[in-house]
């Protein structure tokens, strides 16, 4: 019989991980606000060695919150400044 040598992670020690997996599944009800913790807390992570798949899962859907929240605050603003630069 073969012994299993896989070690399963201690949940303890993925804390980082998973808040980073679920900031950054959060970011698509929060409109991107949750998605600069997201990546700070998948950079944690990976700074202690601890449940790196989570942990990029985090940063990616981070990094796409971020996005849309540039989006939600950039494209206002450009309309903003055409408008004010065509009619002035």
């Amino acid at each position: 019989m073969r012994q299993d040598t896989r070690t399963p992670g201690n949940p303890r020690q993925q804390t980082w991980a998973i808040v980073s997996l679920i900031l950054g599944i959060l970011v698509f009800c929060t409109m991107g606000l949750t998605g600069p913790f997201a990546i700070w807390a998948g950079i944690t992570s990976n700074r202690k060695r601890e449940g790196s798949g989570m942990a990029t899962a985090g940063i990616v859907l981070g990094g796409v919150g971020s996005m849309i929240l540039a989006a939600f605050i950039g494209l206002p603003l450009l309309s903003l400044a055409y408008k004010a630069t065509v009619f002035n």
